[in-house]
């Protein structure tokens, strides 16, 4: 059963970790290599003999997240191999674009998003998406966002308001059109989304596709999403 928590997705929870010699008795002694369903775990001292350990699955922050420092806790986290983003400069369309904000920007490589109309940003539309089309089939590992704040003011009823385009509640699928087979990465991230936060997508073993898609849920809202990147191989 996983437990949702704001910043990370929890697998499950141990409260069994009795005296353990070193923090790794808490999971499998080949986590770091082997492992591909889980990204990292954080060990607890409850007290003298019970630790409390939390295994992080499926999504997680790479920057807007901090973990517990403290003498009590220490994470853990798998080894990640960032070699060529396959989604870089491929062809992209948006369910809708807000004016300015191409479905392209989310390829070109700016992971920074300073200058104005540099995210890939759709209008104010149900359950909008963006889809990139790979330029072969790959097996797909993980897929990596980087979110940007998008601020928007507009007058309603003579009155300024101002709403606000996030990466929130967003599945990553990955496609593999010739075969007619979908696979989800990470489940949904609810959120909360930050400026310049990086959210890290792990896909299931034998993820393979020639498109990603990436969809807003549950609700007709603006996305705006800075960079998409995808790793894998052939």
């Amino acid at each position: 059963m996983t437990a949702r928590k704001a910043q990370r997705s929890w697998c499950f929870l141990i409260l069994f970790c009795i005296i353990p010699s070193s923090p790794q008795q808490c999971v499998t002694t080949d986590f770091k290599k082997k492992d591909k369903r889980c990204i990292g775990f954080q060990i607890c001292k409850v007290s003298e003999s019970l630790f409390q350990c939390q295994i992080c699955c499926h999504w997680r922050k790479i920057v807007g997240y901090t973990v517990t420092k403290t003498p009590d806790c220490k994470y853990f986290e798998k080894e990640f191999n960032f070699a060529t983003n396959l989604a870089r400069n491929k062809t992209t369309t948006l369910s809708s674009t807000l004016e300015g904000h191409i479905s392209s920007n989310a390829v070109d490589g700016n992971t920074d998003c300073d200058e104005e109309n540099s995210t890939a940003a759709s209008r104010n539309t149900f359950e909008p998406h963006l889809l990139i089309q790979l330029d072969g089939t790959y097996t797909i590992e993980k897929i990596v966002i980087h979110a940007k704040l998008l601020e928007l003011k507009y007058y309603l009823g003579g009155k300024l308001s101002t709403t606000f385009s996030l990466a929130n509640n967003i599945v990553v699928n990955i496609t593999d059109e010739t075969m007619n087979r979908t696979h989800e990465c990470g489940g949904e991230y609810p959120g909360p989304t930050g400026n310049r936060d990086v959210i890290l997508f792990l896909c299931p073993p034998g993820t393979r596709g020639n498109s990603i898609t990436v969809k807003k849920i549950k609700r007709s809202f603006l996305m705006s999403l800075c960079e998409v990147e995808a790793y894998g191989h052939m």
